[in-house]
């Protein structure tokens, strides 16, 4: 059955947002016991080319809100996101190349634009940095950008703030020497985002 156009706006949402994983409610990270680090003063260090993560994700949206599993698979060329369980509709796969993202549902619609955060303003009216999630679950900010990393007292990221959204972490895992969240939670311009991690990998 073909989504109403509301559910089908949230369940492009969501796929264009992918991102996460997790949905048990958690506080936000306190940043009083935290040292910020403008993001020009933050030592990157080895970011991974190609990775993936599956998990579930949960987010609200205005008076919109909706739950799915996820896989997400990073390469250096090319990127794939697949959703199932979204409000209930079946399954949705993301996937795109340098200058091209596509979007299918489970009934074969497909959508496309040159660049994900495009393809969601044009279907949804949403205008969301979906470029910078890729370093986001990562525990990193976005290195083009603006904005201040918090550290605790072992160095480790707890917070990233830039461009008016919040992103806050935490269960950190040690994956190959990486260490990479467990917990992600993304918020701003009145959206809301968590993601539990269930399973991270990272090639040595």
């Amino acid at each position: 059955m073909t989504p109403s156009p509301r559910l089908l706006k949230m369940l492009l949402s969501l796929s264009l947002l992918s991102l996460l994983a997790g949905c048990a409610v958690q506080p936000p990270v306190a940043t009083g016991d935290l040292r910020p680090v403008a993001v020009r003063d933050f030592p990157a260090g080895v970011t991974p080319a190609t990775w993936q993560l599956e998990g579930r994700a949960a987010v609200v949206a205005g008076e919109q809100a909706g739950t799915a599993s996820l896989r997400w698979q990073q390469a250096p060329e090319r990127f794939q996101v697949d959703l199932r369980g979204t409000l209930g509709a079946g399954s949705l796969r993301l996937q795109g190349t340098a200058g091209s993202v596509q979007l299918i549902t489970a009934s074969g619609e497909r959508y496309q634009a040159a660049d994900a955060r495009q393809l969601l303003a044009q279907v949804s009216g949403y205008d969301l940095p979906v470029d910078y999630l890729r370093y986001w679950l990562l525990g990193l900010p976005v290195p083009s950008l603006p904005g201040r990393v918090f550290v605790d007292a072992q160095n480790r990221v707890k917070r990233i703030e830039q461009t008016g959204w919040q992103i806050s972490l935490d269960d950190l895992q040690s994956v190959n020497g990486m260490l990479l969240p467990g917990r992600v939670e993304v918020s701003g311009d009145g959206v809301r985002l968590r993601l539990r991690v269930q399973h991270w990998s990272v090639p040595p």
